[in-house]
């Protein structure tokens, strides 16, 4: 083997430590990704789905798995919040100094544990804290000024033994506003329907109107009510007779 050989095998050797060590560093800046499985699922759990490798196992399932360069010990507890099995390393520090930071790769825990009932020092903060909500409203509400009363002008009205101006006017030209002296007697819609059918009856039995002609008068008065159709009809009796 000459000597450029040997060069070119040792820049490999090289580069591939080089790409070994920096793939070890890039995959332990990697989170575990603490997955969530049920617990009836550990035991003939499919590892692969989750590209993880069993190292070790026992009659239960898997004790140690590789994930990323990594390699994540079985844990389990059984306690008040409910059984569970989780796989979990050691990311930086160290156990005996107290300051390891842990990473999970996957929980099998069960779901059906019952909700825990709250303590009575919870409680008892618990209504505290609604009832100095409730106080911070009320403050808040008396605070908020009233919107101030609207200002209306009073009414003007003339004094005693004065003439009204308006009745003055009607003297030399006559009411000020026609349209309300004659009072128009309101009729009511019910009223006026009943009413528009009966002179119908006798408009289309006189010959004065055609059954056509009132069809067209009721629909127009399931729009506009039937006081204008009972008006069309009243006034045509009235030119008859």
């Amino acid at each position: 083997m000459d000597t450029n050989t040997e060069l070119l095998a040792a820049l490999v050797r090289e580069i591939n430590r080089v790409a070994n060590a920096l793939e070890i560093i890039t995959s332990a800046q990697v989170p575990a990704p603490n997955y969530k499985r049920q617990l009836a699922q550990y035991k003939h759990f499919d590892w692969d789905s989750i590209n993880a490798h069993v190292a070790q196992d026992d009659k239960y399932g898997a004790t140690k798995v590789e994930w990323n360069g990594r390699t994540f010990t079985r844990r389990n507890s059984n306690d008040k919040k409910g059984a569970a099995v989780w796989f979990s390393c050691v990311v930086s520090g160290t156990v005996a100094e107290g300051n390891c930071k842990w990473g999970r790769l996957i929980s099998f825990k069960d779901s059906s544990s019952e909700p825990e009932p709250l303590d009575d020092k919870i409680s008892q903060a618990q209504a505290a804290a609604g009832r100095e909500e409730r106080a911070n409203l009320a403050r808040v509400g008396l605070k908020v000024n009233p919107l101030p009363a609207l200002k209306t002008s009073p009414t003007s009205e003339p004094a005693m033994g004065a003439p009204d101006p308006a009745s003055e006017l009607e003297k030399h030209f006559g009411p000020t506003n026609p349209r309300q002296t004659t009072p128009r007697a309101t009729t009511k819609p019910d009223d006026a329907r009943k009413r528009f059918y009966e002179l119908s009856s006798v408009a289309i039995s006189s010959g004065q109107l055609t059954n056509q002609r009132v069809n067209e008068l009721v629909r127009g008065a399931n729009g506009n009510g039937f006081a204008q159709a009972l008006t069309e009809i009243e006034k045509l009796l009235k030119m008859r007779h």
